[in-house]
């Protein structure tokens, strides 16, 4: 009889245990929950949910970055039931939220926006952070139905960050989720030292055949040198500019690669000084730059009269017209013979 007892307390016992936990994740499990001001939100792991983007930026030619919500609109539907229209719409209204993911913690951060009004500065570490602290920034155009993503104009190649977003309804059970990794890197920079040889006008010819250099110019430009070289001959997409301070030169007193004189050598060519500083031929000139198309590549030569031992850096890229993202920069260091 006391065995009998005993299994009926223990029983009972293990009951109000297992009810009382059951109780709490049935809950958790069916009902919305809302978030105080103070809690981070748990973030319910969904693989289906996320989306991942690696994202390249080219040292020098800093240009934002679009991720179109349009081209993810099957996983809004499918996460969110809604379509991209939709909601931009419910966003609008605060029944959608963009949110930032704090990945390590597993949770949503409900960090204030510290660029503009949509979006958020980051650390190498992935970290919200202010706009003095920040290597990148992701934020979200509802016009543009985009999220966008840049660095600082002036971002050196090795610069790297991760950033988590995510729209997610106001319970935070349902999301769509982005991953973007963020990284900047200089696949179209040259560099080589050159000699140039004795003798008024001597050149040295930087070879756009040599292998390195021709898989950096194909890599960076999306064309092969044989395309780029016809592409240099006709100048219609491609122009030469000289680099001061990691910026293209685009305008000379307000000609630009368009226009009759903004070259003061033959095709795609400078005149230089000393100081790298575009002039035209005659006095104070010190070394030029001028494409060769025929001989597929580009010269690097004297002006009369420079003296042996004289050393010259020149820094120089040939860009695309239609697309600034597009370019192959040469910085060469030339010792004249």
């Amino acid at each position: 009889m006391k065995k009998i007892q005993l299994y009926i307390s223990l029983a009972a016992c293990l009951g109000l245990t297992f009810a009382s936990c059951n109780k709490s994740d049935w809950e958790d499990a069916t009902s919305a929950h809302s978030y105080s001001e103070s809690e981070s939100p748990y973030l319910r792991l969904k693989s289906n949910a996320v989306v991942t983007y690696d994202l390249q930026f080219k040292e020098g030619a800093v240009a934002p970055k679009y991720i179109y919500l349009k081209d993810n609109a099957e996983i809004i539907q499918t996460q969110l039931g809604m379509t991209v229209d939709d909601m931009i719409s419910a966003y609008t209204n605060g029944s959608i939220l963009f949110s930032n993911i704090n990945s390590a913690r597993g949770v949503w951060n409900k960090a204030d926006y510290t660029y503009g009004n949509s979006g958020w500065w980051y650390n190498s570490a992935g970290g919200v952070v202010s706009e003095s602290e920040g290597v990148a920034y992701v934020a979200f155009d509802s016009e543009k139905k985009a999220l966008v993503v840049s660095v600082p104009e002036q971002s050196e190649a090795g610069v790297s960050a991760s950033a988590t977003v995510g729209f997610v309804n106001a319970d935070y059970s349902d999301y769509a989720r982005f991953n973007v990794n963020i990284a900047v890197s200089n696949p179209g920079l040259i560099t080589e030292n050159v000699q140039i040889p004795e003798g008024d006008y001597a050149a040295f010819l930087v070879d756009f055949t040599k292998k390195e250099t021709t898989e950096k110019i194909e890599n960076a430009m999306g064309m092969t040198v044989k395309e780029f070289v016809k592409a240099i001959k006709e100048g219609e997409d491609i122009a030469l500019y000289m680099v001061k301070d990691k910026k293209f030169i685009t305008e000379y007193d307000g000609l630009t690669a368009k226009d009759d004189g903004f070259y003061t050598a033959n095709g795609l060519g400078y005149w230089l000084d000393a100081d790298g500083n575009r002039k035209s031929w005659g006095a104070g000139c010190q070394v030029y730059v001028e494409s060769d198309p025929d001989g597929y590549g580009v010269n690097i030569g004297r002006y009369p009269g420079v003296a042996s031992g004289t050393k010259q850096v020149i820094d120089f890229a040939y860009v695309s017209l239609t697309d600034e993202s597009k370019f192959i920069e040469f910085i060469i260091t030339a010792t004249f013979e």
